[in-house]
């Protein structure tokens, strides 16, 4: 079954009569997805997760949501599934954020489950192709603007009052949050019982190999799928690799998840998205910090210049274009291009450009 069903399963039990898991986590990691604008503040107003929800379609009609990217569509109905079952529609949501511009594209939100524990949710990335260019420049930058945002979001919005905090994000969002726990405030982190990320990127060596990461380590998890791009870039630790239904960039779609009874199906990490790994290690050990920077931005912008803003506009104009694009380019070496040839192949492992499984609102 895949988290809806698990949904459906499990939907009329509180968190009381059944504790928070892993599939819990995912489920809410998805919710900062949803644009909240307008009907939840930045500030401690709490607003209740069905109500949220009833605001919401009726702010957006199905029209309007269908013209959202494939992951946040996915999203938005998980959360339309949510909001009728008990374990989840009493949710008090509150402080939700967004800031994006040219540089960062940031979104958190807050999520009191019960007296005892509160959620923080990090938005994390979706078909954009600028969302993924902040992927990439984590291979030499830290902090990325979206972390220092990540850090503050977190230190202001957990109070003293506040007993037991969950720190999590599905894509960026899940590097965000093991940022923001890293760096949060000494008291704050005695209060954190799990840090989540879920398919996201990991982090650079020294920070990998920090006291800061040691100090957390014990209450980190990172759930990657079987067929898993995002979460294998940089490094990371105490992977959980489960079965999805779905290969290549759709795996990370977290819908495409399997879960038996209460937990993910266990399985081991696919060879490509390995090999993929190994592949973006050996170009970080060939290139300096500076040399990754230009890299970086001379990929981006010449997929701007040719009008490829998402992973719908490489579908549209044909993945042998882009393939064209960066073969032609001189500036690009041997591994450089080997590495991005192997990226594009793997987004697009069993991948058709019509998509079978349409979301389908209620």
């Amino acid at each position: 079954m895949n988290l809806i069903d698990y949904v459906k399963k499990y939907g009329n039990f509180s968190f009381e009569e059944e504790e928070f898991n892993d599939v819990d986590n995912v489920i809410l990691s998805l919710v900062s997805y949803v644009d909240f604008s307008g009907i939840i503040s930045n500030n401690r107003r709490e607003v209740i997760l069905e109500e949220a929800a009833n605001k919401f379609f009726e702010v957006y009609s199905k029209k309007e949501i269908n013209k959202n990217i494939f992951s946040i569509k996915s999203a938005i109905y998980l959360f339309q599934t949510i909001k009728d079952y008990k374990r989840y529609k009493n949710i008090k949501l509150y402080n939700y954020i967004y800031n994006g511009n040219s540089n960062k594209q940031f979104s958190a939100i807050t999520m009191k489950l019960s007296d005892e524990l509160v959620y923080v949710s990090y938005e994390g990335t979706d078909e954009l192709i600028s969302g993924w260019k902040e992927d990439f420049e984590l291979a030499y930058l830290y902090p990325i603007p979206s972390h220092i945002d990540a850090v503050n979001y977190l230190n202001k919005t957990i109070k003293l009052t506040d007993k037991k905090v969950i720190v999590g994000g599905h894509s960026k969002g899940g590097n965000l949050a093991l940022v923001a726990a890293m760096n949060c405030y000494f008291w704050l982190k005695a209060k954190i019982v799990k840090v989540y990320s879920n398919d996201g990127p990991g982090v650079l060596e020294e920070e990998l190999n920090s006291r800061k990461m040691r100090k957390i380590k014990s209450k980190y998890v990172h759930i990657i799928p079987k067929y898993s791009i995002v979460g294998m870039l940089l490094g990371n630790v105490n992977d959980e690799v489960v079965l999805a239904s779905k290969k290549g960039i759709l795996a990370h779609d977290a819908l495409t998840w399997e879960v038996e009874d209460k937990h993910f199906v266990s399985t081991s990490i696919d060879p490509s998205s390995k090999n993929l790994s190994d592949i973006f290690d050996d170009w970080l050990n060939e290139y300096s910090f500076e040399q990754r920077m230009v890299f970086v931005n001379e990929l981006f912008d010449l997929l701007e210049k040719n009008e490829i803003y998402s992973l719908q506009d490489i579908r549209t104009k044909g993945l042998q274009f882009v393939l064209s694009l960066i073969k032609n380019n001189k500036e690009f070496e041997g591994t450089s291009k080997e590495m991005i040839r192997q990226l594009i192949s793997l987004i697009f492992y069993d991948y058709t450009s019509k998509i079978k499984d349409k979301i389908k609102l209620k």
